[in-house]
């Protein structure tokens, strides 16, 4: 399950999407007005570049690619101008637990951009996120087990150096 983000006192971080697509943490605005809340995002691969965070496979162009917030390691730039940025996957690669939020009757109504996605495209999204299984990539590598170390490569010793340069 893809985990809520926590603040440094232990609080659950709600983020809204900015008008140009910037991951926001969420507080009221002078008016009192909040942006709407969100889980992830989805769009179209643009160009085929992008790699899953999860399995670090591309996401194809032209398909559906889901997106969380991450913590941008170099703080607030033109990139992430709030600090956060975010991270691509497959959506057979993670799975979401939907918050109940005010105002979303169905799990597409947290995810930006689900109206720009083909209704065929964005219900495999959600049934994708959805599912009970835990794919390869959030499974848990345990050292100890025997099907890992039976994929291990044998670590080959470094060469000796012949002397200082």
């Amino acid at each position: 399950m893809a985990k809520l983000l926590h603040d440094s006192k232990g609080s659950p971080i709600e983020f809204g999407i900015t008008d140009e697509g910037y991951w926001i943490p969420l507080t009221k605005d002078g008016d009192g007005n909040t942006l709407k809340q969100y889980v992830a995002r989805c769009e179209y691969a643009k160009s085929g570049r992008a790699k899953c965070r999860l399995c670090c496979e591309a996401i194809a162009k032209a398909t559906v690619k889901i997106g969380f917030p991450m913590k941008w390691q170099g703080g607030r730039c033109m990139e992430a101008p709030y600090g956060w940025a975010t991270s691509w996957a497959h959506p057979s690669c993670v799975r979401v637990s939907f918050p109940s939020i005010k105002g979303a009757k169905k799990p597409e109504h947290l995810i930006h951009g689900a109206d720009g996605i083909a209704p065929k495209d964005i219900a495999y999204v959600v049934r994708e996120v959805s599912r009970e299984d835990i794919p390869e990539t959030l499974k848990e590598l345990r050292p100890d087990d025997e099907e890992f170390i039976a994929h291990s490569r044998p670590i080959k010793p470094h060469k000796e150096p012949e002397g200082l340069i």
